[in-house]
């Protein structure tokens, strides 16, 4: 995670503040979190921008995107969000809490690179992959998250229902329609 702190001046001329100086400190990368507190200094109104952004540098900040007919990350980003099914939008949400609650609980910020961003996230959800293997054949799924997450991951995916497949989220183990279960590390070593 990479944390930014933003100060900005009121303008009276557009009657708010600009939001060059926040897309300029975010250029090419995820935000995780924001948070904004307004105060006055002097008689100028400014607000204090807090940003939670990803180590994860996209396309386009690294010259691999722009090219004639590519979308950029936010774009691609939210046409992907609109396909997700109202469904498993919560599970999406489950995703992202959980991503964030690795960033938060990471006092050393070693780990964060591996933890999956945004268009990750969407793509899992959408695929809804069923094992490791299949997770590192979905699309902008990074081989290191499903090396390190895939348990973690496939576990909050397992909610997604799949009617073709049998498996519902509340139906009990053993019943037809079961939901299916990921094994563990330590089931996986044995």
């Amino acid at each position: 995670m990479l944390p930014r702190l933003l100060t900005l001046r009121y303008i009276d001329r557009i009657e708010g503040f600009s939001e060059e100086p926040i897309a300029k400190a975010c250029y090419g990368r995820e935000v995780l979190d924001a948070s904004c507190e307004l105060f006055m200094h002097g008689n100028e109104p400014r607000a204090l921008v807090f940003l939670k952004l990803s180590n994860y540098v996209g396309p386009m900040a690294t010259g691999k995107a722009g090219k004639k007919g590519t979308k950029s990350d936010a774009t691609e980003l939210k046409l992907l969000e609109e396909k997700i099914r109202p469904d498993d939008r919560a599970v999406y949400q489950k995703l992202k809490d959980w991503r964030n609650g690795k960033i938060a609980g990471d006092k050393t910020r070693m780990q964060t690179d591996f933890l999956p961003h945004n268009l990750e996230l969407v793509q899992l959800v959408l695929a809804a992959p069923l094992t490791p293997e299949d997770m590192k054949k979905v699309k902008d799924v990074r081989p290191e998250v499903a090396d390190r997450h895939a348990g973690e991951i496939l576990n909050i995916l397992f909610e997604i229902k799949r009617p073709e497949e049998g498996f519902a989220p509340d139906s009990k183990p053993g019943e037809q329609g079961a939901t299916a279960t990921t094994p563990t590390a330590s089931e996986q070593r044995k």
